[in-house]
C-alpha cells in the first residue's frame, strides 16, 4: 500500500584526530555508531537552550558558545557557562549512543575515527531532507 514511512538519513563522518562538531542539536533522533577510533562527547539538555544561545536563523540549532578542552579562556563570553550540567563520555569503536532529537551535542575526535550515525523520525518528510 501507500501507507506513509517514517524518515531515516544515514551518515558517514571520517575525520583525523582533533576533528570537532561544534556544539548543536539535531530535529530528529540521532544513533551515533562508532565503527574505528575513540570520540569525545559532551551532553546537555534541551532545558539549555537559552543559556547556550543558539545562532542566527540559518544557525538556529548551533550553539554560538565554544567548547575549548585544551586552553582555559580568560573570556568568559563566550564559553559555556560552567555552572551548566552535562554529561560526557567517551564512544569507542563498536560502541553506540542514543541522543534524543533536542539534546545538546559536542563531539570531538581523540584519533582518527569512522563513525555512521542513523537520524529518523516518525514524520514522512524531515527538514533534513531540504538541506
Amino acid at each position: 500500500g501507500g501507507g506513509s514511512r517514517p524518515f531515516l538519513k544515514v551518515n558517514a563522518w571520517f575525520g583525523p584526530r582533533g576533528t570537532v562538531s561544534p556544539l548543536h542539536q539535531d530535529p530528529q533522533d540521532n544513533i551515533l555508531c562508532q565503527v574505528r577510533g575513540v570520540k569525545y562527547v559532551r551532553l546537555y539538555g534541551e532545558e539549555a537552550t537559552k543559556k547556550l544561545r543558539p545562532g542566527g536563523e540559518s544557525l538556529s540549532n548551533t550553539s554560538s558558545l565554544e567548547i575549548d578542552l585544551d586552553t582555559i579562556s580568560t573570556s568568559k563570553d563566550n564559553q559555556v557557562p560552567e555552572d551548566l550540567a552535562f554529561r560526557e563520555l567517551l564512544l569507542r569503536q563498536g560502541d553506540a549512543l542514543f541522543i534524543p532529537a533536542g539534546v545538546w551535542h559536542y563531539v570531538r575526535s581523540l584519533s582518527s575515527s569512522l563513525s555512521v550515525n542513523f537520524w529518523w523520525s516518525d514524520e514522512t518528510e524531515s527538514p533534513l531532507l531540504n538541506k
